[in-house]
């Protein structure tokens, strides 16, 4: 799983947040990268305290986890994978 700090994906203050769930109203050191990638509502990146499996998980914790979709992206992953 790709972690990155806030910093990395600072959006330009003329841009609304364009990254996680919140879009920016949580404050967080970390990212985790969703393996939905362009098709992410979210961005692509979210804080792991806005997600429900990844809330209290450590640093280390995360770094071991190789694939990981977000909640949204695995409700439209089910939702194709039943023709809808």
């Amino acid at each position: 799983m790709s972690i990155l700090p806030p910093s990395s994906l600072i959006a330009a203050p003329e841009n609304p947040a364009v990254y996680c769930r919140c879009k920016g109203a949580v404050i967080s050191e970390l990212f985790v990268k969703c393996d939905g990638d362009q098709e992410c509502p979210n961005g692509s990146w979210l804080h792991p305290q806005c997600t429900s499996d990844l809330r209290d998980k450590s640093k280390h914790e995360l770094d071991a986890i190789e694939e990981w979709y977000c909640e949204d992206c695995v409700a439209r992953i089910q939702r194709e994978e039943e023709g809808g």
